[in-house]
Order: structure tokens, then sequence, then C-alpha cells
């Protein structure tokens, strides 16, 4: 069995060094537009923007993914650990809703009023980062 779980343990290092990645890519050509607007294929570069984003986010949110009825072996850190992030309950929620709503479902009521649900789901992202990462 120990074979097993090492064997998961690698699966979901390798699903969060991508996540890492995509969020360097996205980091990387977000800065490159900051310090020049005058890209070449600024559209290319916009689209892969956003997908970077997109995974990065999504892959984040199946990394903090608790077990349910339906899916009781979500491959997540509450499935490798007994672990707890108490006190983080909302930030990981909002994380939760941003793939939900936006990322995986495209929930039309969320979509038709966009800004008000990035207001709700607002978090102070570097604080909540660090905090999270920490653990307890």
């Amino acid at each position: 069995m120990r074979k097993q779980e090492n064997k998961d343990f690698d699966i979901f290092v390798g699903n969060l060094l991508s996540s890492y990645r995509e969020f360097s890519y996205w980091y990387f050509i977000t800065e490159s537009f900051r310090n020049n607007e005058d890209v070449k294929n600024k559209t290319f570069w916009l689209t892969t923007r956003t997908s970077f984003l997109k995974s990065c986010m999504s892959g984040l949110a199946k990394t903090f993914e608790k077990q349910n009825g339906r899916f009781p072996d979500v491959l997540s850190i509450y499935y490798l650990l007994d672990i707890q992030f108490a006190g983080f309950e909302d930030t990981l929620n909002k994380l939760k809703d941003v793939r939900d709503k936006i990322l995986m479902h495209s929930e039309v009521e969320t979509l038709r009023d966009i800004d008000f649900f990035y207001e709700k789901n607002r978090t102070n992202s570097q604080h909540d980062s660090r905090l999270i990462c920490k653990g307890n």
C-alpha cells in the first residue's frame, strides 16, 4: 500500500507544480505587458495569459478540494494529509466559487454581474496566500 501512497503523492505534487508553472508564466506575461504596451501579437499573448490564469486558478482550487459523497477520493491536500486550514475557510470558499461559477461552469447569473461577483469574492490575496502556505 505504501507504493500506492507514494504514487498518489507524486501525482499531487506534479499537479501542484504544474499550477505553479502556469502561475509563473501568467506572471511573466503580465509583467511583460506592464513594461511594454507595444507587444507584437497582442491578442495571442492576452489569450495565452488568460489561459494560464484560468488553468492555475483551477489547479489551485483542486489542491484544496474536499472529499464529498459524489467524489470520495479526490486527490487533494486533504486526501494526503490530516490537515485543517482553520481560519482560512472564507478564502478557500472564494477560490472554490471562482473555480465553480466562472472557470468550470460559466454560471449565467454570475457572468451577468461579474463585477459584483469579483467584489464579493475579493481577498487580500498576497496576505491570504502567505497564511495558507504557513498552515497551522
